[in-house]
């Protein structure tokens, strides 16, 4: 039996190093569209940070229990950001819930000027399927946005 999948998937940047592709990995701000997937605008409830737009959309995933928060974020600037996805606080009730990270992925990174990432991360204690609260204020590092939290009612869809 193979092991289950991780219920989180790295995959910051989206677009291809390459400088040639670069002008086709232009993001839009304020558009919450990624120009390399086709289709409507990000689901989910928008943030506007000082250079992210960043999404957040609670998900199920086959594997992970709830709580599984969906980000997908946009660099807007003309310069890079860092974005550091530890730094996002999700809670229920008074409980602080942690990133499931085992292999201890989830570290600051660059973000290139108008490139998106995006990131599936479960939340532990799993189970916590009441009122979920995201706050990505921190997300952006060197910066700290004031309403950057996002509540759910339930953690999945």
């Amino acid at each position: 039996m193979p092991a289950p999948a991780p219920a989180y998937r790295h995959r910051m940047p989206r677009c291809l190093g390459l400088a040639i592709a670069c002008a086709g990995c232009a993001y839009g701000a304020g558009s919450y569209h990624d120009l390399l997937s086709p289709g409507p605008a990000w689901p989910g409830a928008r943030v506007e940070l000082a250079c992210l737009d960043v999404a957040i959309e609670p998900v199920h995933d086959a594997v992970a229990p709830d709580p599984v928060i969906a980000l997908r974020f946009g660099n807007r600037c003309d310069h890079r950001v860092v974005v550091d996805l530890a730094a996002v606080r999700v809670t229920t009730g008074d409980v602080a819930l942690a990133p499931h990270d085992p292999d201890r992925a989830l570290l600051p990174r660059a973000l290139p000027a108008r490139w998106t990432g995006d990131e599936t991360i479960a939340y532990e204690p799993a189970g916590a399927t009441s009122r979920v609260c995201v706050d990505v204020g921190a997300l952006e590092r060197g910066t700290r946005s004031r309403g950057a939290v996002r509540c759910f009612d339930g953690a999945s869809p």
